[in-house]
């Protein structure tokens, strides 16, 4: 195994040891609120989808094409691309005229909106929303390599004096930076606001 990104010991005596988690766990593979349209040539990116890019001269005539518009129609979020050392995706344009453009776009239906809130009222539209951007934010994650697991190992000293460690416990797929919001602290048994050790 690779060496770990960060290493902590637990209170217990107990080394807890990060990776990244290079295992496929494509967040588009869940069952996720928004759609992703995404078009580009080297790269199969958000879902599938039955719109041909062929068949028209802009996103904004794919959306129009296929979605419900207005103030209570489909929501509906621009994508961009960042491909510069690796690739990443988010409904903020970067602001990279070399690098980055539109990708595609990020699609919840009305439908979807009133089977998963009971209404299309602003409230339901507001958490809808948010919903979608944090999808999005997971897939980038993703895409980014911001994918982590552990390892707990204890240590026992054998005969000949010599220090050797076994695996105890370990979970993976954990998304983003932050072990805290990912979870993976909290899974793991570590206190971060109680530095140990």
């Amino acid at each position: 195994m690779e060496q770990p990104i960060d290493t902590y010991e637990l209170p217990n005596g107990h080394t807890l040891k990060v990776y990244q988690d290079l295992s496929d766990h494509n967040p588009r593979e869940w069952d996720n609120m928004c759609e992703m349209h995404c078009f580009h040539k080297s790269y199969t990116l958000g879902d599938n989808t039955d719109i041909d890019a062929d068949d028209y001269e802009s996103f904004n005539e794919m959306v129009t094409a296929n979605f419900s518009h207005g103030e209570e129609g489909d929501i509906i979020l621009n994508l961009y691309l960042l491909d510069h050392s690796g690739i990443s995706i988010s409904y903020d344009d970067f602001g990279d005229k070399w690098d980055s453009g539109q990708v595609g776009f990020a699609v919840v239906t009305v439908d979807t909106i009133i089977k998963e809130y009971g209404d299309n009222s602003p409230k339901s539209r507001d958490m809808a929303m948010s919903c979608m951007k944090s999808e999005i934010d997971t897939y980038n994650q993703f895409l980014t390599g911001a994918v982590y697991g552990y390892v707990i190992v204890e240590k026992e000293t054998c005969n000949l004096g010599h220090e050797h460690e076994h695996e105890i416990d370990s979970c993976w797929g954990f998304f983003g930076h932050s072990y805290d919001e990912s979870g993976l602290f909290d899974h793991a048994g570590y206190n971060s606001k109680k530095k140990v050790g």
